[in-house]
C-alpha cells in the first residue's frame, strides 16, 4: 500500500477496542429498529425501552402521570425538544398500547410455560456459574505452573537431582 504511513501516537486503540467502537456506532446508527438495547426500568408502561417513534425513529421516553387515583403512562417524544428546541413529535396513550401488545402475551401464557421459562433461567445460572469455577481453575492452575517455573528457574544449576526433580512438576 503505497502511501500509507501508520504512525503510532497517545490517540492510537487496539484492534478490539476499534471493533467495539464499531459496533457502538452502528446500533447507534439505527434508527427504526426495536432491537436498540435499552434497559428497562420501574414503571407500569410495558414497552419502556423497546418503542420507538414512528416520525424521528427516536426512543420513546415514559411520563408518568396520575388521574383520577391511578398511574398511567405515556409514550413521549420528547428528543427533538430537549435536543434542538423543537415541538415534541407525538405523544401516545400508554395503556391502549400496553393492551394491544399485552393481551396476546398473556392469551399464550400458561403455567407450563412460566414454569419452563424459570426452569431455563436457573439453567443459565447454573451454566454461569459453572463458567466462573472453569475461570478459576484455569487461573489457579496458571499461577501453580508460574511458580513450578519461578522454583525450577532458581535452582543451582549444579545440583541436578533437585533441577530434576522440580522439571517433573
Amino acid at each position: 500500500m503505497a502511501g500509507l504511513h501508520l504512525e503510532c501516537s497517545s490517540r492510537c486503540i487496539c484492534c478490539e477496542r476499534f471493533q467495539e467502537k464499531l459496533k457502538i456506532l452502528e446500533t447507534n446508527g439505527r434508527r427504526y429498529e426495536v432491537a436498540r438495547a435499552s434497559p428497562s426500568r420501574e414503571g407500569t408502561a410495558l414497552l419502556q425501552g423497546r418503542a420507538v417513534c414512528g416520525l424521528c425513529g427516536k426512543q420513546f421516553r415514559i411520563r408518568c402521570t396520575a388521574q383520577r387515583g391511578r398511574l398511567d403512562a405515556w409514550y413521549v417524544c420528547d428528543r427533538a425538544h430537549g435536543y434542538r428546541g423543537e415541538p415534541n413529535c407525538q405523544p401516545i396513550a400508554g395503556p391502549p398500547i400496553d393492551n394491544a401488545f399485552g393481551m396476546p402475551i398473556a392469551e399464550q401464557t400458561t403455567p407450563l410455560t412460566v414454569e419452563l421459562t424459570l426452569e431455563i433461567r436457573r439453567e443459565e445460572v447454573r451454566h454461569e456459574e459453572a463458567d466462573r469455577l472453569r475461570c478459576r481453575a484455569i487461573e489457579r492452575a496458571q499461577i501453580e505452573a508460574d511458580l513450578a517455573q519461578l522454583r525450577f528457574m532458581l535452582v543451582d544449576p549444579n545440583n541436578r537431582l533437585v533441577a530434576h526433580t522440580l522439571e517433573g512438576e
